[in-house]
């Protein structure tokens, strides 16, 4: 009887931690190529993208590597007949220096080779004027623009 109670305990505590910390088996799985990519989002998965500009270079500059790294769960999303890839996010913030509301929009693309773009377009508040050039790296899925199924 006294097994059975500390098996119980021992379960339902088991249970507990697990729902509190999940498992290995719940950890993300790095989407490396972009029919996994594609299948993982027309199923309906979770997907998370995290790009890490310190890996792409600039498009108008290719010696110049980014200095940001961010990341955006893929919420929308476009696959083209090609099987390229295009999402993107757009948010409100402030200008780092003098704190006045800007709006950004961030565009992504990923082509059947696994090279990818990002593209940031700066927009002034309230006027809704670019603010700036638009932004562009180029990235690599697996490096500077990485994937994950949760």
């Amino acid at each position: 009887m006294f097994k059975s109670i500390a098996l119980a305990c021992g379960l339902a505590s088991g249970l507990a931690f697990t729902a509190i910390f999940p498992s290995v088996a719940d950890a993300a799985t790095a989407l490396t190529t972009l029919p996994d990519i594609n299948a993982a989002l027309k199923s309906g998965a979770s997907v998370n993208s995290v790009v890490d500009l310190t890996k792409c270079t600039s498009a108008t500059d290719p010696k110049k590597a980014g200095t940001m790294q961010g990341g955006l769960r893929i919420s929308a999303f476009l696959i083209r007949p090609d099987q390229s890839l295009s999402f993107s996010d757009d948010h409100f913030t402030l200008t780092t220096k003098d704190k006045k509301p800007i709006y950004q929009f961030l565009r992504y693309q990923v082509k059947p080779d696994n090279s990818a773009t990002f593209s940031m377009t700066t927009m002034e508040m309230p006027e809704m004027r670019p603010m700036g050039d638009v932004v562009t790296y180029n990235c690599k899925v697996g490096e500077g623009l990485q994937f994950f199924e949760q």
